[in-house]
């Protein structure tokens, strides 16, 4: 279960589903942002959430630090 206000960190692509079969969530190539998966909610099927991670130095948060280890990026 997701906040209701996934902060700087999650970006809602699409028209979610209050109960999805799947929330599948994204992380983009190197040199993109999350809105390199803009165009992909009309191209998975119902019932699929798609969330994309917008990580620190990209898009809304270019003056943030970058990410330069991914195993404290990862944990829960």
């Amino acid at each position: 279960m997701l906040p209701d206000n996934p902060g700087k960190w999650l970006v809602s692509l699409g028209q979610h589903q209050p109960q999805p079969k799947l929330s599948l969530f994204c992380f983009s190539p190197a040199g993109a942002g999350a809105t390199f998966f803009r165009q992909w909610p009309a191209l998975l099927p119902h019932g699929i959430n798609l969330w994309a991670i917008r990580l620190p130095g990209r898009e809304t948060r270019l003056r943030e630090p970058l990410v330069t280890d991914w195993a404290n990026l990862m944990e829960p």
